[in-house]
């Protein structure tokens, strides 16, 4: 397996246990549907459902978060509405972990591709 894609299966292991630490529950990890997919699903004791975007990154000169381009949000968008079709929930956020370089920073309610 590739460098890169064993760095983002750990960093969304990490983030899932960041997660499950705060009380959540994984309900589903790299969700694909046509037109995009989804890192990691939580549901969060609150109810919410968290659709997750993992950014892992070894070196500091290009970070995570600024990997979420707007194309990026409209995707995983087109995989949360498919998801959605199968799943009724009434509360639903959008977040983007970014791991770099050991550290982890959480941007919580990125609908609108603001990190």
């Amino acid at each position: 397996m590739k460098h890169n894609v064993l760095l983002g299966k750990a960093g969304e292991s990490h983030a899932a246990q960041i997660y499950q630490a705060q009380g959540g529950s994984v309900l589903g990890r790299n969700v694909r549907y046509p037109g995009g997919e989804i890192d990691l699903i939580v549901k969060e004791r609150d109810g919410t459902v968290v659709f997750i975007e993992v950014k892992t990154r070894t070196r500091t000169d290009f970070g995570g978060a600024e990997a979420v381009t707007a194309d990026k949000i409209r995707r995983l968008r087109r995989a949360i509405a498919a998801w959605l079709r199968e799943h009724h929930v009434q509360q639903i956020r959008i977040d983007v972990v970014e791991i770099q370089s050991g550290t982890v920073r959480i941007f919580k309610g990125v609908e609108d591709g603001a990190c």
